[in-house]
């Protein structure tokens, strides 16, 4: 069985919560389609200065693996996720030689050692999160990655096509027909989540998509960190 290797954490699974545990059957029903669901390849530019040969890098909520896949030819790669259907696609269509150690988990407890990590990826995972997983999320990210490491964020912004579309949950989070959760960030809000961090960079960007017969503008908020070295 494709995929078979990649280890469970099942009592990190078990303890989501009902919107977590309905969250992850949406993403299972996404990935289990055939094909990618998220084609190109990842753009790691403000990261990638920070990368060096022998670093172990996490990719938190990996998906399929379009930043993964970018991040393993630079780096050793762990990609953890928790739709085991994503890990199955990353595995047969990116990593068929088994070069990322792919774990499915929830980010918001990750089965880690602390400060394991040189540097640390997380693409749009946060906003998929209600907010009092986004906060656990981010006192994970920061635990498991080095002093002195690196933390690349990305997520979606308030001007997003998408903004309103949904059932509001909380603050700037809709809540979409097919059971996937988005929250919006602005400016400052990502940043903020982390405590011991220091902010690098900060940038929004705007540009124009089409999803089918819907075309408007794609707001992604992209955020660089550094851990603060102790002293």
């Amino acid at each position: 069985m494709i995929g078979a290797d990649i280890p469970i954490q099942r009592a990190l699974l078990e303890g989501m919560d009902r919107m977590m545990a309905k969250a992850r059957e949406a993403w299972q029903k996404l990935y289990s389609k055939h094909g990618l669901q998220y084609g190109g390849s990842g753009d790691i530019v403000p990261l990638e200065p920070h990368l060096k040969p022998g670093m172990i890098v996490l990719d938190a909520g990996c998906g399929d693996g379009k930043t993964t896949e970018v991040l393993a030819k630079k780096c050793e790669v762990v990609g953890c996720d928790f739709s085991r259907e994503a890990l199955v696609s990353l595995r047969s269509q990116r990593d068929r030689e088994n070069m990322v150690n792919l774990v499915e988990c929830n980010i918001a407890l990750l089965p880690f050692e602390h400060e394991k990590f040189d540097a640390v990826s997380c693409i749009h995972t946060l906003s998929h999160m209600p907010e009092k997983d986004r906060t656990r999320a981010a006192q994970e990210l920061t635990r498991v990655l080095k002093p002195g490491g690196h933390l690349f964020i990305e997520g979606f912004g308030r001007a997003d096509l998408r903004y309103g579309k949904g059932q509001e949950i909380e603050d700037s989070s809709f809540l979409r027909g097919n059971g996937i959760l988005t929250h919006y960030f602005q400016e400052g809000e990502m940043p903020a989540l982390f405590d011991g961090m220091a902010l690098v960079s900060e940038v929004g960007t705007l540009k124009r998509v089409s999803f089918g017969a819907i075309a408007g503008r794609r707001d992604l908020r992209r955020a660089l960190l550094r851990k603060t070295v102790r002293d």
